[in-house]
């Protein structure tokens, strides 16, 4: 079975729930694989093009910088990567591979799969031949597609670019898709919610009403997509989190924010009223080629989180030890959604019930805490 993946963001910023990068314009290259490193050569001869490429891959020699995979975590009932890696070794194709879902997962699946990279450089998601072109190359049975510019600045100040990348690009991917008979994976957000009057959680049902070009330009892909193929999943990401990692770049996100406080010791004002979803990478990337053993449609995806920004922050504060620096550094801010809470929260019931879940937004925080080994950091 061969996978071709196309994963992280053309853009990332701090309201952002999908994995992105700092330009944001970034898309990934085919021939960049830092956490599977294709040879562009042999024997002193360059590569002529994919099909030579397949055969390497088919040879199963995992790339230089691998990383082992360990169980899902999260401890919650899942259909994802145990089943996966008893019978497929995949062929991925990531765009996005710098960025800071991309990299993890090209990581975490390096020796199971052989992963490839997509750069805009070399493949152009706007240019549809070139990824007509590509798509045929690599002859895919699975395509996951997730670049897209996703600043909500950046995207409110260039509109038609953002259109282009988020909606063009994602129609042009899906009709490679459908040209080889791949089915397809496709990264929307939470934001497609941004402005809608009633509160959250939000199931997939409900009628989206989005305030920003990101969401908007995200909600119109999807609908463009649901016309093209039938064997389609939409996945609406809750805000992923993480920390930063040896070539792999990091979203602003809560822990990392929070954190960056902490050591700064300059007091910052942190919203009240703002509700979201809050999701570990990890856990995000334990499940996601478990999404390929449920039916096609479209599914909300991550941690449920009830407690807003304010108090999230608190909680991170405890759980690195330092709690008693929370009343010096973390200030509420009651001004900031006072008219209108800001509640992008997505109710992942429906995914649930078909057997992927995840641990509630709080725990999956106190476990990434604990991976990173930063808990009792008001230790003297």
């Amino acid at each position: 079975m061969w996978l071709l993946v196309c994963t992280g963001t053309a853009a990332g910023a701090p309201d952002d729930p999908a994995p992105g990068g700092n330009d944001p314009l970034r898309q990934r290259s085919p021939n960049r694989c830092s956490g599977s490193q294709l040879p562009l050569s042999r024997g002193g001869k360059p590569l002529r093009g994919g099909r030579e490429r397949l055969s390497l891959l088919r040879s199963g020699q995992p790339g230089p910088h691998h990383r082992s995979q360990r169980p899902a975590r999260g401890g919650s009932s899942i259909r994802s990567e145990y089943q996966w890696r008893k019978h497929i070794v995949a062929r991925i194709l990531i765009t996005g591979n710098k960025g800071f879902f991309g990299a993890r997962f090209q990581r975490h699946y390096s020796l199971q799969h052989q992963i490839l990279g997509i750069d805009r450089d070399e493949v152009d998601i706007v240019d549809r031949d070139a990824v007509l072109r590509t798509i045929e190359e690599y002859r895919p049975e699975i395509v996951i597609h997730g670049a897209a510019i996703t600043a909500t600045s950046f995207s409110d100040k260039h509109p038609e670019l953002t259109r282009q990348i988020n909606v063009d690009g994602a129609v042009h991917v899906a009709e490679g898709a459908m040209a080889v008979g791949a089915r397809l994976l496709f990264f929307s957000t939470e934001q497609v919610f941004n402005g809608n009057v009633e509160a959250g959680p939000y199931r997939e049902e409900h009628a989206a009403n989005p305030d920003t070009m990101y969401g908007r330009t995200k909600l119109e892909a999807e609908d463009r997509l649901r016309g093209i193929l039938s064997d389609l999943w939409i996945l609406r990401f809750t805000w992923m989190f993480g920390l930063p990692e040896y070539q792999a770049m990091v979203n602003p996100n809560v822990v990392w924010d929070a954190l960056r406080i902490a050591v700064s010791g300059k007091p910052a004002r942190i919203p009240v009223q703002e509700f979201r979803g809050l999701t570990w990478v990890y856990h995000m990337i334990d499940r996601i080629l478990g999404v390929l053993e449920i039916p096609p449609g479209t599914y909300h995806i991550g941690s449920e989180n009830e407690l807003g920004r304010y108090d999230i922050f608190r909680h991170i504060f405890r759980e690195l030890g330092i709690a008693s620096r929370i009343d010096d550094l973390l200030i509420p801010d009651h001004d900031k959604y006072r008219a209108k809470p800001r509640d992008v929260r997505l109710d992942t019931g429906k995914i649930g019930a078909a057997g992927i879940t995840f641990p509630p937004g709080t725990e999956a925080i106190s476990e990434c805490i604990r991976e990173f080994s930063m808990t009792g950091m008001g230790s003297p």
